[in-house]
């Protein structure tokens, strides 16, 4: 490109002020914070991003009534966006809910806490799994394991497994309950990202199911753990697609072993 306006010279090449730049000195693109791991379309969702899309710091992510997105973040969390909702990427592990509700897990405590911004407050993760919701005037916090704080310009709250905190601006903190296979989390599961099992045990699955659907894991005896760690299922087996109790009725009808669900709770016992 040829420059005819004011410039200087870089390493003996000329920078035009006008606003061409050498390529070897073109500002770098912001860092990828998220890659698409499963999408719920209902309208024109899938034609911004397919699975394997990706996120970058500075973007941000809307969808709209029956549309849901599964994020796969930079350090391994799981950020899960439900339908009408608005979300803006401010860094590989710092988000600005505008609108809307969202679900991270981040898995067992670690250091510096995945952190979601709204109008009412901060909230900060400590190894959990949460959701988020923002609407008019009400921060809506529930916590299904671990625990997160909350802090807004006046005070500092913690939530924890099994709590469910709410903020209205002008007012204080109410705290209710809510267990961890509760029906408010289905939508979660929905937007669970796919299991990758083959190779794994079936005691892998299983942890992974439970762990996805609020319930404890427990088998009727140690014989029958010991033949689910036992059993790696091969390339050929896949549960892409499916929810976690879709995936969990599906693989153990190719098994020696059945479940039951009881409560808050899914047992595993042999045939």
């Amino acid at each position: 490109m040829r420059c005819t306006g004011p410039g200087v010279k870089v390493r003996g090449e000329r920078i035009c002020c006008a606003g061409w730049y050498p390529s070897a000195l073109q500002r770098p693109r912001s860092p990828v914070a998220a890659t698409v791991s499963r999408i719920i379309d209902a309208g024109q969702l899938d034609a911004r991003y397919s699975k394997g899309s990706q996120i970058r710091v500075g973007e941000s992510v809307s969808t709209a009534a029956g549309e849901g997105l599964s994020l796969l973040l930079a350090r391994g969390e799981s950020l899960r966006i439900d339908e009408n909702t608005a979300l803006r990427i401010d860094g590989v592990d710092q988000f600005t809910l505008l609108s809307g509700r969202v679900y991270a897990d981040t898995g067992f405590y670690r250091e510096g806490g995945l952190v979601i911004d709204t109008m009412l407050g901060t909230v900060t993760d400590v190894g959990t799994q949460f959701s988020v919701e923002a609407t008019d005037g009400v921060l809506d916090v529930a916590v299904r394991e671990g625990r997160v704080d909350i802090r807004n310009e006046s005070e500092t709250y913690a939530a924890r497994m099994g709590e469910r905190l709410t903020l209205r601006s002008g007012q204080g903190a109410e705290t209710g309950r809510l267990d961890a296979h509760d029906d408010y989390w289905s939508w979660v599961a929905e937007l669970a990202p796919t299991f990758d099992i083959s190779n794994r045990s079936l005691l892998d699955f299983l942890k992974w199911a439970a762990r996805e659907t609020g319930r404890e894991l427990q088998f009727d005896s140690d014989e029958t753990r010991m033949q689910a760690m036992g059993l790696v299922f091969p390339d050929s087996v896949s549960i892409e697609g499916l929810t976690p109790d879709e995936a969990l009725a599906s693989i153990l009808s190719t098994t020696a072993v059945h479940y039951r669900i009881e409560s808050d709770k899914v047992f595993i016992e042999k045939r």
